[in-house]
Parts: structure tokens; C-alpha cells; sequence
């Protein structure tokens, strides 16, 4: 039969006749012999749990490490060398991936049991806030990992997932260049990503590691379920006793860990193509929640989404033994912090789970849109008009398809270099002859300064004349008509209008930011043959007020008279 000791004695019996023989340092030798209180036992072993798949997660990235290369042109291949060549190295990897996970439902559960039995309150209050960075931390292990082996899982999540701090209005660009190192996931953001996945990120978890292992050093165990401030009744020694559920719980961890690595292992799809069409974007399940906070909150309203739903959330957390002044760790006596928590961890696990049932659909709908064989359409009008139904129907299908949202998307910020435009209000803007044939051959409309090329092109879809007629028939139908009054016909301005327009281009120095006719500065979109692109109600309605049109838009507004704006305008359409 056991015996757990339970005094002062049996402390002093322990140290003098159970344990003389281990030898031990003088501070492992206290650390064995703490005397834990009581109520402590099987859900104080997630901490322990932690630090083993931490500890396995450092073993693992480093023979990885040895065989890795940090480059697009390398790092798909690398980890498929590590796969299929180094000894071990599928195995290896498997348990790197699923620690990783592991660890991050582990340290969530570490923090309920915190939570679940108040240990936060003070004197513990900063061993909570290092406990609850030290969570972000491994969040943030994560998302730099997730892009690692470059394939296609990795280069479209996370493409995702670094669109939610850019969409944070004014700082989300600049949040977006610092991260990615450029407008799109590439070369650049691979580097940062990885020097922050070996640098960075584990010089805050040691950091944070020392922090917390000594506040819970200095300040003990919790005593569950008593006052704040009251001192539990010693009960036993860490060792044997609470050491061998630790030691229970962390083998129990590996062996799970070790199971999933070896039953399904890291997965690894095809290599990173920007251009692939028909690929469904998603990150890894611990940031669906927040990439399915972007699906419910769209617009103007997307804000919530991005930053004050998560923001508050992190803020709450870490505030959290600040506000809750109950004195009391009894469950039955702290039901507003008890139901405050239920309703956060249903919250977290119910956004997770919807994230994850809306990618599923996502990628329902994508496999039986490819099933569905494309028509091209006749070019003869006489067969099927331009404002088909059928013919805007098979280019919503396009448009669908070739996840043209992804970068054409209503909260793209036009003015930024290099992104492209949006496309919800295209049929206000745009004239669907011109759509047709700027999509059977796409060609660069805005530059950045000095003529450079902007960082996001259009890639040419080698689209067939219907396909492009299809897709621009659709594209027709998007349009805004409380910004933009719709004109019946396109008006053509009178003589005396495009001189007079002429003379105020010139007047305004329009020619320092556009070009027309190989004239001016490609700074702003280029003018030539404008006529033929936009449409008089959209070019109206921008020289009016642009910062209407295009939020933050350098262009200045030059409060036009009628008369003047309508002569700009006409000079503008006649540019054919």
C-alpha cells in the first residue's frame, strides 16, 4: 500500500531516509522534496506536458534545421529531400508537426486550468500574463512554421492569415510590407518567416520560459479551492507522488504525438504556385476561428474582425487577473467568472469548428464547379447575345474558378503600388468591350514611380475570346449605382469641350503623374486610350471628389467647376 505523507515528519523522514541516495544538488533536492497542497494531482500536469513537447519541438526543429533550405527555389525540395531521403525524416518531421499542435491545445488547457481554479490572483497575477504571452508565442510558432516547407497548403494560408493584420485600416499596408517584405507571399517573406521561426520567436520563449518557471518558483502551487492569501495544508511531496502523474501525462503526450506522426504524418502537396486558380485557401486550425471572423464581418464592418474582436480578446486575457477581484477560488462562488469563461471556450471552439466547416464547403463547392465543363461561347452574336444569362453565368463561374476575389477583392486599396484593383463596382467603371480584350491580353495600366512595374501583374489565363467575352459579360453586371449615376449611352463631348479639356490637362500638369501617348510620368494609371477603358460616369464622379472614389488617393481634388469637369471629361473620352 502507498503512504503519502502528510506532516512536517513525514517531510524530514522523506529527506533524511527516502531519498539520501539520489545525491542531488541542494535546489533539484528541493525542487523533488516541495511540499505541494492539497487538492494538487492530475490537472497540474499540463505545465510539465508543456515543457516535454516544447523541449521536443526544439530536438525536432533542429535536425531539421540541418537539412533545410530557406529559399522558394529550395525549400519545397528540401523538405521533400527530409521526407523521402534522410534517415528518419518523415518521422522526424511528423512529430515536429504534430507537437506543434500538441503543445498549443496543450498550453490552452494549462491556461483553463488556471483560470478554472483562479491562480492568477495575486501574488501570481505576472505568472499568468508570461503564461498567456508564452501562448502567443507558440501561436506564433506556428503561423511562421505553417509556410516553411512551401507548398501550396502553406503559401495560400498563409497568405490568408497575413491579410488579417493588412486589412487593418491605415497601418494594415505597412503591418502587410513588414511582414511579407513585399505586396504578395514570396522570397522576402519566406526569409522573415524563418529567421523568425529560429531567431526570434525562440529568444522570447526562453525569455518568457525563465520568467514564468521562476514566478512559479517563487510564489508555489496554488492551493486549490481556497481564499486568496490562505495557505494550503502541505500534502505530499512532488516526488514520487505528483512527479509520476507529470511523468504519466508526458509519455502519454508522446505517445500520441509519435502515433499521429508515424499513422499520418507532416503533410507535404505540391509546390507553391501563385497562379494556381482553383486552390481554396485556409491556415492551420488553430487561425480558422479568426480567418472565419472575416467571413461574418465583411465591409465596413470587417474592422471587428481584424482587430477589435481579437485585440480585446488578447487585452482581456492578459488584464483578466486585474479585473476579476472575487476573492473567493470556490467554483459555486465565482459564477460570473465561471460562466464568462464557458461562454469564451464555446465562442473559440464554435468559431474554430465553423472555420472549418465553411473551408469544407469552400472546397465542396470548387470540386463540383470543376466537374461542370466550361462552354466557350460562339463568337457569332446572333447565337447568344452579350447579356446572356447564360453567358453572365459562365463567367461568374470564371470568376469563381480563377478565385479572382483573392486579389480583386472590395477592400483592396487601389492606391497602394502594385495591388490590384477592385472589381465589385467594375461595371460602373470599366466598358465591356475593353474588359473583353484586356483579358484575352493583359498588359501593365499603373506603374510606380519612375516606370518600375508594379509588384502584383496580371497573369495572362490564356483565356479563349469567349471565355474572356463570358467573363467580362459578368464582370459588366458589378456595378455601384449610388456612386455612379449609369448614363444610357456613352456621350461624346463637342469640340469645344475637348479643346477645352485639353487645355486644363495641360493647365493642371496632369502629365506629371499620367501618361498619354508615351508623354508624362507613370506614376498614376496611364491615360493612353482611356477613352476606351472607363466609363463617363466613373470619370465624372472621380474628378469630383476623389477620395470618394478611392479612399487615400493621391490624386488632388482640383473642385472643378461643371463645366470644367465636363470638358476634362470629354477630353478624356476622346483618347481612343
Amino acid at each position: 500500500m502507498s503512504h503519502e505523507p502528510n506532516s512536517t515528519t513525514d517531510t524530514a523522514v522523506g529527506k533524511a531516509s527516502i531519498r539520501p541516495w539520489l545525491r542531488l544538488p541542494h535546489t533539484i533536492r528541493d525542487l523533488f522534496d516541495e511540499r505541494l497542497p492539497k487538492g494538487v494531482g492530475w490537472p497540474h500536469v499540463f505545465g510539465s506536458t508543456l515543457l516535454a513537447l516544447i523541449a521536443l519541438q526544439i530536438v525536432t526543429g533542429v535536425l531539421l534545421s540541418l537539412n533545410y533550405a530557406a529559399s522558394t527555389t529550395t525549400a519545397w525540395e528540401s523538405v521533400r529531400y527530409i521526407q523521402d531521403r534522410v534517415v528518419f525524416g518523415a518521422l522526424i518531421r511528423g512529430v515536429h508537426h504534430w507537437a506543434a499542435s500538441a503543445s498549443i491545445v496543450v498550453a490552452a488547457l494549462h491556461l483553463g486550468r488556471v483560470f478554472l481554479f483562479a491562480a492568477y490572483r495575486s501574488p501570481r497575477r505576472w505568472t499568468w500574463v508570461a503564461g498567456v504571452l508564452l501562448l502567443f508565442v507558440l501561436l506564433g510558432f506556428g503561423l511562421t512554421g505553417y509556410l516553411l516547407p512551401w507548398d501550396l497548403k502553406a503559401y495560400f494560408g498563409t497568405k490568408v492569415a497575413t491579410e488579417i493584420p493588412g486589412s487593418l485600416p491605415v497601418v494594415g499596408p505597412y503591418l502587410l510590407q513588414i511582414i511579407r517584405g513585399s505586396a504578395d507571399v514570396g522570397p522576402f517573406t519566406l526569409t522573415r518567416f524563418y529567421s523568425a521561426h529560429v531567431i526570434l520567436l525562440p529568444a522570447a520563449l526562453a525569455i518568457l520560459l525563465i520568467v514564468h518557471l521562476y514566478l512559479v518558483r517563487r510564489h508555489g502551487i496554488t492551493p486549490p479551492w481556497t481564499r486568496t492569501g490562505a495557505a494550503g495544508q502541505p500534502a505530499y511531496s512532488f516526488f514520487p507522488y505528483q512527479a509520476m502523474k507529470d511523468t504519466v501525462a508526458i509519455l502519454v503526450a508522446l505517445v500520441i504525438v509519435c502515433v499521429m506522426a508515424v499513422w499520418i504524418g507532416a503533410p507535404l502537396e505540391a509546390k507553391a504556385d501563385p497562379t494556381n486558380s482553383t486552390y481554396v485557401p485556409r491556415p492551420d486550425w488553430y487561425f480558422l476561428g479568426l480567418q472565419h471572423l472575416l467571413r461574418i464581418f465583411q465591409g465596413k464592418w470587417q474592422i471587428l474582425g481584424t482587430a477589435v474582436i481579437p485585440g480585446l480578446s488578447a487585452v482581456l486575457l492578459l488584464t483578466w487577473p486585474w479585473l476579476d477581484r472575487n476573492n473567493e477560488r470556490r467554483l459555486r462562488s465565482r459564477p460570473v467568472a465561471l460562466m464568462l469563461g464557458v461562454v469564451c471556450a464555446i465562442t473559440v471552439l464554435g468559431m474554430t469548428f465553423a472555420g472549418f466547416a465553411a473551408v469544407q464547403e469552400e472546397e465542396g463547392r470548387m470540386a463540383d464547379l470543376q466537374t461542370v465543363p466550361f462552354s466557350p461561347t460562339k463568337e457569332s452574336a446572333e447565337v447568344v447575345s452579350e447579356s446572356s444569362d447564360d453567358l453572365v453565368r459562365n463567367g461568374e463561374r470564371l470568376y469563381v474558378t480563377m478565385r479572382c476575389d483573392a486579389c480583386h477583392g472590395p477592400e483592396r486599396n487601389e492606391i497602394i503600388p502594385g495591388l490590384p484593383p477592385d472589381l465589385s463596382y467594375a461595371g460602373s467603371k470599366l466598358q465591356e468591350d475593353w474588359m473583353r480584350d484586356y483579358l484575352v491580353a493583359p498588359h501593365p495600366i499603373r506603374y510606380q514611380a519612375d516606370g518600375v512595374r508594379p509588384l502584383l501583374r496580371m497573369p495572362d489565363f490564356r483565356l479563349s475570346n469567349g471565355e474572356a467575352r463570358a467573363l467580362a459579360s459578368y464582370l459588366a453586371t458589378q456595378t455601384d449605382v449610388d456612386r455612379f449615376v449609369p448614363v444610357p449611352t456613352e456621350p461624346k463631348g463637342t469640340p469645344e469641350q475637348i479643346a477645352e479639356g485639353k487645355r486644363l490637362f495641360a493647365n493642371y500638369q496632369c502629365l506629371g503623374c499620367h501618361v498619354v501617348e508615351s508623354e508624362g510620368n507613370r506614376i498614376g494609371p496611364d491615360l493612353t486610350h482611356v477613352g476606351t477603358r472607363l466609363k463617363t460616369a466613373y470619370l465624372d464622379a472621380f474628378l469630383r471628389e476623389p477620395e470618394a472614389v478611392i479612399p487615400g488617393t493621391s490624386m488632388k481634388n482640383f473642385e472643378l467647376w461643371d463645366e470644367e469637369r465636363a470638358a476634362l471629361v470629354a477630353f478624356l473620352q476622346s483618347q481612343e
